[in-house]
């Protein structure tokens, strides 16, 4: 006669695998600071080992809106008391989920680099510190950068584009340099950017950006080189 145990954790009851895959799919084009001090190849993915950690430490009769409201919290210590121990910890994912779940973590790992790296991702940063080296390098980057980008009033640039000014071999006049004058496009895409309007170009001949709707086509005037190939630093733009 088969005996069947009964769930004692949500994560044995009912963990939802189909909606975690699909997070952890989206999760991947996200870059968290923390596991940027090193390159990882084997790194677990951080969204499963959360999910997974916080529903070991719930009991099975928890509904799935309180699972997905402390799986979204930053106050979530649903681990606080316990120890989470990691005897092949590698790139520390686990351990880092488990930190921030409340546990107190340990672990070891036959790799000194990885023993070095989960060291460092676990150390508490001095802020202070970090204050002070941070404002050090702005001071040092924008004396040497500053000039590369102007603002002309005190609101706060979104982007900057740089165009080469370059001599032709053939001809050796000087002009700009670029690929394309259309600079950004509505796609009018699920999750795209709302761009308003929604074509942006660049003005070769007034060296500005210029704006238009959906339905004006950029249009330019080629110079051809001497050996038959299109210059694109000779095009001179306009727009209906």
């Amino acid at each position: 006669m088969t005996q069947y145990v009964s769930a004692s954790t949500f994560l044995e009851a009912s963990l939802p695998v189909a909606e975690i895959g699909r997070l952890v799919a989206a999760d991947r084009r996200a870059r968290d600071p923390i596991y940027l001090a090193h390159r990882w190849f084997a790194r677990r993915p951080a969204a499963l080992l959360r999910a997974v950690l916080l529903a070991a430490s719930l009991p099975a009769d928890t509904g799935i809106s309180t699972f997905w409201t402390l799986y979204g919290s930053d106050k979530t210590n649903t681990l606080e008391g316990k120890t989470v121990y990691d005897p092949f910890h590698g790139g520390g994912t686990t351990l880092i989920e488990a930190g921030r779940l409340g546990a107190n973590v340990a672990g070891c790992d036959i790799d000194p680099v990885a023993t070095r790296l989960v060291r460092h991702e676990l150390r508490a940063l001095p802020i202070t510190d970090f204050d002070c080296a941070a404002a050090k390098l702005l001071e040092h980057l924008n004396a040497k950068c500053n000039h590369l980008y102007p603002s002309e009033s005190d609101a706060m640039p979104l982007h900057y584009f740089s165009v080469a000014n370059v001599q032709c071999l053939s001809c050796s006049q000087d002009d700009l340099l670029y690929k394309n004058l259309v600079l950004a496009r509505g796609v009018k895409r699920n999750g795209s950017v709302a761009r308003a309007p929604e074509l942006n170009v660049f003005c070769p001949s007034r060296i500005v950006l210029a704006c238009a709707d959906g339905r004006a086509t950029p249009r330019w005037r080629p110079r051809w080189g001497s050996r038959g190939r299109r210059w694109a630093s000779g095009a001179r733009g306009s727009w209906p």
